[in-house]
């Protein structure tokens, strides 16, 4: 979560939390009625069994923390801690923290790893993508798919080897992030991935592909949908329509889709009228 989804989500917790009290026996304190958070220790705070207070002091120690007094909670023998001081360090951007999230992220500890990765994709540094390759391969699913998402958002090139292996991970979650990632790295690489990938493809895996490319920038991928509107498999065709009603401002497009109003089969029928009623070209017969 970034520092502003984290700020909306700060705003409703206080607002509902005025009626609630902490369940663990850390109880609201009248000042947090104006949004202010118990003169307690970190420790204590992040330890809450009250939702509203961890995000409260997250929020407070990323906007005006120091980072020199929370990594010592990052060795903390309570996991909730160190795992909510790893997501705190990674938004703070603590450069300081760079070791001691590298460290984390070899912990015995499933969630604090998967915390510590999450919060490498906030370093803008190279060591930490070598770890983030490293982590790709571990036996956590939720630890390779934090890894894939932090290597999206970091953005180096020289990832892709690694983002190709996972794209044939077991678990779709991860699948998926290295997809992601590969996407937000460079989606041109990935307009060519996923057409590779569209030929040997068999349904419904097919139509996701088509899917996912109707949603990238690369003109590139205009040429094959529209090329897959001729496909003999009226799947094929209805999601490739589909698929082009995300490129508008192409004449090409728009009148392939009053083409496909003519066709033979009622779903090719359906989705090309849909998609021109979504390019706001042309209403649907």
């Amino acid at each position: 979560m970034n520092i502003d989804g984290l700020k909306i989500l700060l705003s409703l917790l206080l607002l509902v939390g005025v009626m609630l009290s902490d369940p663990g026996g850390l109880p609201l304190e009248p000042d947090v009625k104006g949004g202010e958070l118990p003169d307690l220790p970190a420790r204590e705070l992040l330890s809450s069994n009250n939702p509203m207070i961890r995000e409260a002091v997250k929020l407070k120690m990323v906007e005006g923390g120091d980072a020199k007094e929370l990594l010592p909670l990052l060795s903390s023998d309570d996991t909730d801690i160190a795992s909510h001081t790893a997501e705190i360090l990674g938004l703070m951007g603590a450069r300081e923290a760079m070791i001691p999230l590298m460290l984390a992220s070899q912990s015995p500890d499933e969630r604090l790893r998967a915390s510590a990765v999450l919060a490498l994709g906030y370093m803008d540094d190279s060591t930490a993508v070598e770890r983030l390759k490293k982590t790709l391969s571990d036996s956590s699913v939720v630890v390779r798919r934090n890894s894939a998402i932090s290597l999206g958002r970091l953005g180096y090139k020289g990832v892709f080897d690694e983002l190709f292996k996972a794209m044939a991970d077991g678990d779709y979650s991860v699948r998926y992030s290295a997809e992601k990632a590969i996407c937000e790295i460079d989606d041109t690489l990935y307009a060519d991935i996923l057409a590779e990938r569209l030929e040997g493809a068999t349904p419904p895996r097919q139509y996701h592909i088509i899917s996912a490319l109707g949603g990238l920038s690369d003109m590139s991928t205009v040429e094959l949908l529209l090329a897959l509107t001729e496909s003999p498999d009226y799947h094929v065709r209805g999601f490739a329509f589909e698929a082009l009603s995300h490129h508008p401002g192409d004449f090409r497009v728009a009148n392939a889709m009053k083409k496909g109003l003519s066709d033979t089969s009622p779903f090719v029928r359906t989705k090309a009228a849909d998609a021109l009623a979504k390019l706001k070209m042309e209403k649907p017969l």
